[in-house]
Parts: structure tokens; sequence; C-alpha cells
């Protein structure tokens, strides 16, 4: 079959052909999720149909390529040499001067995730284990990029080891590259084995501090990483699942961040992640939000789902499922997934079902359905707010309430929360860990009866959950003087995101408001 195509321009999807107007330097390269293969060749475009590929190319002899597998075959041609291509492309004889190179059969990959990447690259090269490692970047690129070559590569490694050892499966594909190009749509595309990555991710390029670009830099190479597990070795059905794909990633990029004690500055990575879900909150708060599994009938509507509820919000609510049935099975539920589905598609019943297994395993009891129900099929954010009665210095009685807003109606849910009881005027504070809140607007939490009073208190104090915290006034009171005892800068910073919410609500003067606006600013 003959089939020839126009190349997409910068921001479309396809095969994309981008030229330097300072250099004349030619870059191409493919982005086709979710579903724009077929704008390149003639396929069945949709993820639950995986397949084998051999590519070939041509290209300038100063070209480099890079693909999901291997070269296996290069030719050179010059006009005293041409080469019959009748194999790979049907009349074409070649005699000016190019470079054919046909790659290895790859493994099974559905048609969004193949690639090709061409262009006048500079490529870096090292290798994990017996995984050969490689960056590619344009050569007009080079000055901008090789003083972070080394901590790429590094981070690159560390995120394999780390995600190697969650899920407890090797990393399953025999190479990895990451191609770095100008005019990529998004920030980078998870590609098997050959992640494309956008220019604009490199530090110095849109105007923000060099630390806040690096680590979304960080961000964005173990988001993608984690896709070769949970996206391309087991990859969703339908699209449906998207949020999967993308949440999952979005978590356990900032996870691994925070819990690995090989990356710097772990509390950043909380506080960073904060910053995504309260997107999401933002957007719920304009009614703008979707369930985060919706129905999707044709492929044309999947492109709506690539937003802040999809990746900040999946992300938060697998989090919390990790919080609720404990790390130890949250993994062994992954790991069973994995190994049961590589190289196939799956559905989120699949996961779910595996990660119930291992929480009974684990003794661990949890209606995973009507987890699902309440935090995949619905929309809004709930409020949590302390009610607390004391007598005589001592806590009498301690409610939780619970209030929603973005959805289409009222709805609560079940949550599990630390609480924070700051004493004094010092900043001691008692962590009260995995509190259970359940989905009724009144929670009676009796295990806090009968503890001295304390002078404030802070509702979900690591963030647990996905809700927003309506402060009570003494507990405002008492933080106006005192949040700058507080030594958990992470618990500080969701204090005043919490005043700051408050004040957009118009729950708190500005006069207030104004003493917690400079603990916004940790980042």
């Amino acid at each position: 079959m003959w089939y020839e195509n126009n190349y997409a321009n910068v921001g479309e999807q396809g095969l994309i052909k981008f030229v330097d107007k300072m250099t004349n330097e030619q870059t191409q390269f493919t982005h086709f999720e979710p579903y724009d293969a077929h704008m390149v060749f003639p396929c069945f475009d949709q993820p639950d149909i995986k397949a084998t590929w051999i590519v070939a190319t041509i290209t300038p002899p100063e070209w480099s390529v890079i693909s999901n597998e291997d070269i296996e075959v290069e030719h050179e041609t010059t006009e005293s040499a041409p080469l019959e291509l009748s194999q790979h492309f049907p009349q074409t004889t070649l005699t000016s001067p190019s470079i054919v190179r046909i790659f290895k059969q790859s493994p099974l990959i559905s048609t969004y995730l193949f690639a090709v990447a061409a262009g006048s690259f500079k490529i870096y090269t090292d290798h994990y284990g017996n995984v050969p490692l490689r960056l590619a970047v344009r050569n007009s690129t080079v000055s901008r990029i090789s003083s972070l070559v080394g901590s790429i590569f590094d981070v690159t490694k560390k995120g394999m080891k780390y995600f190697e050892d969650f899920f407890d499966v090797k990393y399953p594909f025999k190479k990895y590259d990451q191609v770095f190009v100008p005019g990529m749509l998004f920030g980078g595309m998870e590609n098997v084995t050959c992640v494309i990555l956008s220019e604009l991710i490199l530090p110095g390029s849109l105007g923000t501090s060099w630390k806040f670009a690096y680590d979304t830099l960080v961000d964005v190479i173990l988001h993608e990483l984690c896709h070769h597990w949970f996206g391309n070795l087991v990859t969703l059905e339908w699209w449906e699942d998207l949020w999967l794909n993308e949440g999952f990633a979005t978590f356990m990029s900032y996870y691994c961040l925070e819990k690995d004690p090989q990356f710097e500055s772990n509390k950043l990575a909380s506080l960073q992640f904060y910053m995504q879900k309260y997107t999401a909150y933002g957007t719920e708060e304009r009614k703008a939000g979707h369930p985060i599994v919706m129905k999707m009938g044709k492929t044309g509507d999947t492109s709506e789902l690539f937003d802040n509820i999809t990746y900040n919000k999946g992300a938060a609510v697998l989090w919390q499922l990790l919080n609720i049935v404990g790390e130890k099975a949250f993994r062994e539920g992954l790991h069973a997934y994995l190994e049961k589905h590589k190289f196939s598609n799956a559905k989120l019943k699949d996961l779910l079902n595996s990660i119930l297994s291992a929480a009974k395993a684990h003794k661990v009891e949890i209606d995973i359905e009507y987890w699902a129900q309440q935090w995949l099929h619905t929309t809004g954010v709930n409020v949590l707010m302390a009610i607390v009665s004391i007598e005589n210095g001592i806590v009498k009685e301690f409610i939780v309430q619970q209030d929603s807003f973005g959805g289409e109606e009222e709805y609560y849910r079940q949550h599990c929360i630390d609480i924070g009881l700051f004493y004094g005027t010092t900043g001691t504070v008692e962590i009260i860990k995995d509190v259970a809140i359940e989905a009724t607007e009144y929670t009676l939490i009796e295990s806090l009866t009968g503890k001295p009073a304390p002078s404030a208190i802070l509702l979900n104090y690591n963030d647990k959950t996905y809700a927003l915290v309506q402060l009570d006034s003494a507990s405002i009171e008492f933080f106006k003087h005192y949040i700058h005892t507080m030594n958990d800068l992470y618990a500080r910073y969701l204090l005043a995101n919490y005043c700051s919410w408050m004040h957009y609500k118009g729950l708190m003067d500005y006069a207030t408001y104004e003493i917690f606006h400079p603990y916004l600013g940790l980042l």
C-alpha cells in the first residue's frame, strides 16, 4: 500500500516538521496521542489494538533517526551507487546522497505510542545496567543543555531504579531514548522507548526561576518514564481510562521525588504536588469539572480529557487510595496487575480488583466499588470544618463537618485524614493520624474526646485527601500570631492556601488574609 500525506504544522498532531528560521535546521517528529497515527499511515487507530512494527526511513546523510527500536540495517546511497528499495519503498530508487535505515521489529504497542524523530541531533549516551540510554538534542540547542546532560541521565537512572523496586517489575523494554524537540504540543510524550520532550521545559525557556524550571523538568522526566510500566507495558483498553495513564504517572512522579532518598529537597515535591491539586480545585470551583471517569463513545471526544481533573485530581485520588490500603498492599496490587496484563490491555476494574485482593491479604477492609463511585464518578470538592466543644479545658466533643461545592448536587465522601492539634505559643503540634471521616455531613471523632483542648486545629494536616479546609475562628486567631513558629513548611503552606481559598470565598477579611499571604511563596 502506498500512502502519503502532508506534514503537520507546529501545534498540530501527526508527523510534525519544524524548520528553525534562524539556522534553517529541520526537525521532524511524531505526536499521535490520542488518535493521530492515521495521519501518517493507514491503521486501526485505537489503544486496544496492539501490533509489532518494522520502520524504514530515508533521510539526508547528516540526520539521525530515533524510533521505538534500534536500527538493524543502514544503507548509504550516492549517485554512483543507487539503491532500489522495492521491499520498503515501492517504486523508489535513490540516487542522491541519502541514508536508508531499517529498524528492528518492535514489541507489541498501540498506535498512539509509535514514534519517529529525525534531524541533525547531538546524541549523548549512558546506560542503566544493560539498558542503553540516549539523549538527543538539536545541534543549535547543545549550548543550553550540555550542563544538564549528566543530571538528566542521573534522574532517569534513579527513576528506573525506584520504579523497578516499587512495581517489582524490571524495566520492560530494551532501550530508553529521550529526544528534545521544538514545537512540541505538550511537555512530553511517553512513546515506547522514544520519549519526545519539549525544549520549553528546559530551564531558561519560559522566564521562571531556574530552580522551579529544573524541578518541572525532573517531574516530566519521571512522569514519562513511569508510563513505560503504567501505559506502555499495560495499556488502557479505551479512552475513559485515560486518567489512569496520566493521573497515575503524575502521582508516581511526585511520590518518587518525595519518598526516594536519592532525590534532594524531598518535601518540595509535596508542595509542588499540592500546587497541581489546587488547579483541580480551581477547575471545580468554576463548575468546569467532570467525573474523573468519563464514558468515551468516540475517539473524537478524547482530547477534552487532557485537563486538570484527569491529571491532577486523578493523581490525588490515587495517592489517597494508597493511604487507605497502605503502601505495601498498593504495591503488591500494582505488581499483580502489571504481571497479569503485560504487553496487553486492561480496564479500571482490573486494577481495582488487583488492589482489592492485595488489601484483603493484608487484612485491610475497603469497599473498593464504593470508593470508586464516590471519587471517580462524581464531581465537586468537599470542604472540611472542625466543630469542637470544650469543657474545663478538655475536649468534650470533636465533630468534622463536611460540605461540598462544584458538583451538580451536595455530595459527601469518605475521607482518611490526619488532624494537627496545636498547643501553646511555640507551635507544638500533635498529629492524629488516619482519622476516618464518614460520607455524611457530620462525623464524630470519638478518639479525640477527653484530650486537652488545643489552641488551634488543622484538618487534613498532611494533605492525604482531596478536600479543602475551612478554619474555625479560634484557629485563625492562633495562626495569625504563630504561623511563623510552624516548623513543618508543608503544613504552613497548606494553611496559607486554605486561608487564600477562604478569602476568595468571602470567609476571611483581607487584613487577616494579608498575614498569611507571604507564606504562599515558599516555592
